[in-house]
């Protein structure tokens, strides 16, 4: 079981602005090797103040800011993210402003993925989170966001043991 950190708005803008991050292209491999460099003047007010909206509105949505691997992930539950199908809630909107903010504030890319539970078909399923994956992106990538890739990972990367908890029904923004 993976330990997460939930993090302030300080350490969160510190890992914007001192961390140097790469990724694996692997949807499932998700492990960034991160380089810190010390804290400088660097950290800006900007990027402190949209940090703490981003937490502030992520967690109004019901979801969560952590670090993990040198970067910051936010996870939005798909239950209060979407309204029907691929539709963004007003939280979830909300919630994604913030994201972009952060974002452009730390001059980050974005990756998301989608995920659902194991009910139903892996082609349902598949095709629903990929959907899902899509809508996030094309929201963050209104709002100025560089979002290198959007993942529709099915029924995959379970939170729990064998697939069938609600939390694994969520959407996974990872901000690098």
């Amino acid at each position: 079981m993976k330990k997460l950190l939930i993090v302030s708005a300080a350490a969160a803008a510190l890992l914007f602005s001192a961390c140097s991050t790469t990724t694996s292209t692997e949807p499932e491999a998700n492990a960034a090797t991160t380089t810190v460099a010390p804290a400088t003047e660097s950290v800006t007010k900007t990027a402190v103040q949209s940090t703490a909206a981003l937490t502030d509105a992520v967690t109004k949505a019901g979801g969560q800011v952590v670090a993990e691997n040198g970067t910051v992930k936010v996870t939005l539950p798909n239950a209060k993210t979407f309204l029907a199908g691929s539709k963004l809630s007003t939280k979830a909107k909300t919630a994604l402003k913030s994201v972009a903010e952060a974002a452009k504030a730390g001059n980050s890319t974005v990756t998301v993925a989608s995920y659902t539970d194991n009910y139903g078909s892996a082609n349902t399923n598949k095709k629903l989170s990929t959907v899902r994956a899509n809508a996030v992106c094309a929201y963050l990538v209104k709002e100025g966001v560089n979002v290198t890739e959007a993942i529709g990972g099915g029924a995959s990367n379970f939170i729990d043991e064998n697939g069938k908890s609600k939390e694994n029904r969520r959407v996974e923004i990872v901000i690098k």
